[in-house]
């Protein structure tokens, strides 16, 4: 598997972005599920806990706890797994539906937090045996601490309830994962079917087949605007190409006329015995289409780079009749030995603007 390629990374992605999707909505759920059932218990308790509160303050105010008030406690006390603790300024446990020693260690725990708060506060707390959701309610009288009474119920079915939801989500969520991953390779396999198209008809494109035209998948979206992009680097690389065709076209014409003007000379030259002043009058003639032709090589040159970098060739004013009359002489020498005849009909003093050369 190529690891850089997009279609691992758009399946990655995708694979990311939906799995921790799908985490955030489980663990949300399981949040909210959390906090209704705390909520709905919480109801309950800071009810029960309040009337139980307010009846032991006045009790304490009076400076002992009535007998006869034991009824309140056993009512409260006798709802399955409920936990009632009331206990005096010092910590000494006055009360309580569970056996004292089994749970004295975490009562003297929480007798030591509610000291600390103004109101009550509810927690959740592992006893032995059982998981209370306990209220604590400090009494309190003139900001002196009077007791505390602690009543707690039992939430180990929420517990429970919960472990098993947090269980069926966790399966879930690995049952999910698999599919989203093969889903995303399946949709960034379909994603990237329009750029492996592209990408076919691109390999059938070459330098002799630059008329061709990649076909546009009409989905006004991204690929359309590179199909789009891409013909028109095809259409300029066709008119470069016509371009260079064209250029290779003129400077082997630029060339074949001086070399046929310099054969022409020589075989001329070489027709028949000539004198001295023959020869060095030829000679020169020669030497004169020679510089021309290098010229011409010099210029060929230049006008390839200045197209290649970009830049300007060195414009001026050019007299176009004394031009032709150069290339009519020309002309003339080189169509001497075949019986042609040349005549010239121009205007005299055309000035254009140009590099003479």
């Amino acid at each position: 598997m190529n690891t850089k390629s997009i279609r691992f990374r758009l399946t990655l992605w995708y694979s990311t972005a939906l799995i921790i999707s799908i985490a955030v909505i489980f663990a949300s759920f399981y949040y909210i599920t959390k906090q209704e059932l705390y909520r709905h218990t919480d109801t309950i308790l800071s009810s029960h806990a309040q009337q139980v509160g307010q009846t032991i303050q006045k009790q304490l105010e009076n400076g002992h706890i009535s007998s006869q008030d034991s009824l309140l406690y056993n009512e409260f006390g006798a709802i399955p797994g409920m936990m009632l603790v009331i206990i005096d300024n010092k910590g000494k446990i006055l009360h309580s539906t569970y056996p004292n020693k089994t749970v004295e260690n975490e009562i003297h725990g929480l007798f030591q937090l509610a000291k600390t708060v103004d109101k009550g506060k509810i927690l959740n707390q592992n006893f032995p045996g059982s998981m209370q959701r306990v209220m604590l309610i400090p009494l309190l009288k003139d900001k002196e601490l009077l007791g505390v009474v602690m009543m707690g119920h039992p939430i180990d079915v929420i517990q429970k309830s919960l472990n098993g939801l947090f269980t069926n989500l966790v399966s879930l969520f690995l049952l999910l994962v698999f599919p989203t991953i093969f889903g995303g390779w399946i949709l960034a396999q379909r994603a990237l079917q329009p750029v492996n198209i592209i990408s076919e008809q691109m390999q059938r494109i070459t330098s002799e087949s630059l008329t061709e035209r990649i076909r546009s998948p009409q989905t006004h979206d991204e690929i359309e605007t590179l199909v789009h992009t891409f013909n028109n680097l095809l259409t300029r690389l066709e008119a470069a190409f016509r371009r260079e065709r064209q250029f290779i076209g003129d400077v082997a014409h630029e060339l074949k006329t001086p070399l046929a003007t310099q054969r022409s000379t020589i075989e001329v030259l070489l027709s028949k015995e000539r004198t001295k002043e023959d020869y060095k009058k030829v000679t020169t003639d020669l030497l004169v289409d020679n510089q021309r032709l290098t010229n011409t090589v010099t210029d060929v040159l230049d006008l390839a780079w200045a197209e290649a970098d970009g830049t300007k060739l060195n414009m001026s004013s050019t007299n176009l009749s004394e031009l032709m009359e150069e290339l009519y002489e020309i002309a003339v020498q080189s169509t001497k030995s075949k019986g042609l005849e040349v005549t010239k009909r121009f205007e005299k003093n055309v000035i254009v603007i140009g590099k003479r050369d």
